[in-house]
């Protein structure tokens, strides 16, 4: 069972990259990295329970989309606390 390179280069970009929309509302292909991270035993065995459950497709997933929702999180709160700092009658307007 040999694959092609041809075979294996398609399926590599088929799997790493995907479609996001730019801030213009264009489409833009980004390319995901590889990132190699070190986790506790207890973690890992919380991500194959996630797996396990169907909550999610893979530990790579899992990891992504905890790490979208706490960079979203920590932005609302980094625009809070700039909206408070500025207070009423500060801001352009």
């Amino acid at each position: 069972m040999g694959f092609q390179s041809s075979e294996i280069q398609k399926a590599y970009i088929k799997t790493t990259k995907n479609i996001h929309l730019s801030y213009r509302g264009l489409m833009v292909a980004k390319k995901n990295e590889v990132l190699n991270i070190r986790l506790p035993n207890e973690l890992i065995l919380e991500l194959d329970n996630l797996v396990k459950k169907k909550i999610f497709k893979s530990r790579s997933e899992a990891i992504r989309e905890f790490a979208r929702q706490y960079v979203q999180e920590h932005n609302v709160q980094i625009k809070k606390q700039n909206a408070k700092k500025s207070g009423p009658g500060d801001g352009r307007w």
